[in-house]
């Protein structure tokens, strides 16, 4: 018999947590509050920042989430070539590691020898980009508020795909043509939920058959404010169980917006160039258990968040 590697037990643990929970869910949804967030939420960017984003209408702030990336740096180069880019937030989530290069503040061009007394290359870019560094890793940090967000639009990426920019333009401007309180996503990453018996949801890619109701996140586009929901609105049960388990941050970012809106995602078929960019961990997505985990943590979202109602809607209804 092949030994159960630490990962898998660790896969394990998670969903034998989440199960347990499940018995509590007859408890749970009668005694905890509904929850109900508001789709409007206290503004932490202040009244100055929200002039700025009025300003920089049509503009949006890239939100990439990478671990330890090592071909990162083409990756920003290519980005640079989007014209709706304000700027570029790099949410590292490595503790120790850092990039191969910094970022520099002075005027040197992009070909610039390195500096063999410095480690690493500094480098310049037209779009501003930031490393962020976190302070731990978490899958939450992708859907942090951070206060260098100067517009209303934000796009969320992960860091295995290249996505040509006329499509990220496409969803760019649906967003600004009066959906901004939508997630807009891709065809190839439109997911849905379906329920399986009593107080138990599957996640599943069969959007024929039950229609679509989760953009998965790389390439979305969303509001801001549904950062400050993610964060500061939700209980911090909901963020915890991320951690646990290491999945569901996607999801339960639907949810939020689904639950504020009533409203299913928006989607748009644009091609998104090739995904698996370059060397890098293998993502999580391929672990396995990975599916069945996240429709274990989308029932348990429904039961210890909402109060057993599903708030994820589908745009066949």
């Amino acid at each position: 018999m092949k030994p159960i590697n630490s990962k898998q037990t660790q896969l394990f643990l998670s969903i034998a947590l989440i199960a347990s929970c499940l018995i509590l869910f007859a408890v749970v949804d009668s005694s905890v509050p509904q929850l109900r967030l508001k789709s409007s939420v206290t503004n932490s960017y202040g009244s100055n920042n929200e002039a700025v984003a009025n300003a920089l209408h049509g503009k949006c702030t890239l939100m990439l989430l990478t671990y330890d990336r090592g071909n990162l740096l083409s990756q920003l180069e290519h980005y640079q070539s989007w014209p709706f880019l304000d700027r570029v937030l790099v949410i590292w989530n490595h503790q120790t590691i850092k990039p191969n290069f910094t970022v520099s503040q002075d005027l040197l061009p992009l070909d610039a020898p390195n500096d063999p007394t410095d480690d690493s290359r500094k480098v310049r870019f037209k779009v501003p980009v930031s490393i962020l560094q976190q302070s731990h890793n978490s899958l939450n940090n992708r859907f942090q508020p951070f206060p260098e967000i100067r517009t209303h639009c934000v796009i969320s990426l992960d860091d295995d795909y290249i996505i040509p920019a006329a499509s990220q333009q496409q969803l760019v401007d649906t967003f600004y043509e009066g959906n901004t309180d939508r997630i807009i996503g891709y065809g190839s990453l439109a997911r849905t939920h379906k329920a399986v018996g009593d107080k138990m949801w599957e996640y599943s890619a069969d959007i024929g058959k039950h229609g679509v109701s989760i953009a998965l996140p790389s390439g979305s586009v969303f509001h801001r404010k549904y950062l400050e929901m993610y964060t500061h609105a939700l209980p911090p049960l909901a963020r915890e169980m991320v951690d646990n388990i290491l999945n569901g941050e996607d999801i339960l970012l639907n949810m939020v917006i689904a639950n504020a809106t009533g409203k299913p995602p928006l989607i748009v078929h644009a091609g998104m160039g090739p995904d698996g960019a370059g060397a890098g961990k293998p993502g999580l997505w391929l672990r396995p258990g990975h599916k069945e985990a996240r429709s274990w943590v989308m029932t348990a979202f429904v039961h210890l968040v909402f109060s057993g109602r599903m708030p994820l809607v589908s745009d066949l209804l």
